[in-house]
């Protein structure tokens, strides 16, 4: 007895059922894809000021202070600042604002002293010229870790305020 294959009603609707699992797992995906990189995007669109208040500067012989901002990949051992800005320090006490999207970040100052565009450190790494860091961190015997320094920026925007180590 001979069957015709292409008749077979259970083959059609496995056929169909296959079809309709396999749109439905595309369709999710592409759905959870969509919503992903929308929220990505929108999150990434929205900057706030970070105003960052450095305190302690004892002398105006360096022409700047140097900020860097840094997330938890670049700091501290990679030491590559994502945002960053600069300032005259013309006074002990001065504000720079930096506008950035909102996350969780830490930040390192610096006064170039000698201005050689450098911090520069003794034999020991120890740094020579003033510096400080988010939190009012002080190093003790080693880095500081990202989330003793850290910090979060919300919607509001964000002020800290950094006491310089001499």
């Amino acid at each position: 007895m001979f069957i015709n294959q292409s008749h077979n009603p259970y083959k059609l609707e496995m056929t169909n059922l296959i079809k309709y699992i396999i749109f439905s797992i595309l369709f999710l995906f592409s759905s959870y894809s969509f919503t992903t990189s929308f929220s990505s995007q929108n999150q990434k669109t929205e900057n706030v000021t970070l105003n960052i208040h450095i305190t302690d500067i004892q002398n105006t012989k360096g022409k700047k202070i140097f900020v860097g901002i840094f997330d938890k990949k670049g700091f501290p051992k990679d030491h590559k600042a994502i945002y960053s800005a600069e300032k005259v320090a013309d006074s002990d006490n001065i504000t720079l604002s930096i506008h950035l999207p909102l996350g969780t970040y830490a930040a390192a100052v610096y006064h170039d002293i000698n201005e050689n565009g450098r911090m520069d450190k003794n034999m020991f790494g120890i740094p020579k010229e003033p510096y400080g860091l988010s939190n009012n961190v002080i190093p003790k015997f080693k880095e500081p870790t990202f989330e003793e320094c850290s910090f979060t920026v919300r919607g509001s925007g964000k002020n800290i305020s950094i006491n310089l180590i001499h």
